[in-house]
């Protein structure tokens, strides 16, 4: 922002600077028109709610009453709690994190 305020430089410019994408620059310039410094300092990366969120006591409940002895023992345990089956690429993303 202080570079595209005191300069003439375009996106393209300021983003090799600061080492961002002349995109990126274009959003946080457009965020910060639209909504000021508060606008900046909202995180919506990775907001997105869980299904399995509102089961979160009672899979806790469950794990530490018993503990899954594997991981494949936890995914049957949940999709016996909650009905929710996640397939084997939510698994494994979920499990890298």
């Amino acid at each position: 922002m202080y570079l595209k305020a005191t300069t003439n430089f375009s996106n393209a410019t300021n983003g090799s600077i600061v080492d961002l994408h002349r995109t990126t620059v274009s959003s946080i310039i457009s965020c910060y028109m639209e909504g000021g410094f508060a606008a900046l300092c909202k995180v919506e990366y990775g907001t997105n709610k869980s299904d399995l969120e509102q089961y979160q006591e009672s899979i806790l409940v469950s794990f530490e009453q018993k503990p899954p002895r594997s991981v494949e023992e936890a995914v049957i345990r949940i999709e016996e709690l909650t009905g929710i089956k996640r397939g084997g690429q939510q698994r494994l993303q979920t499990h890298q994190r």
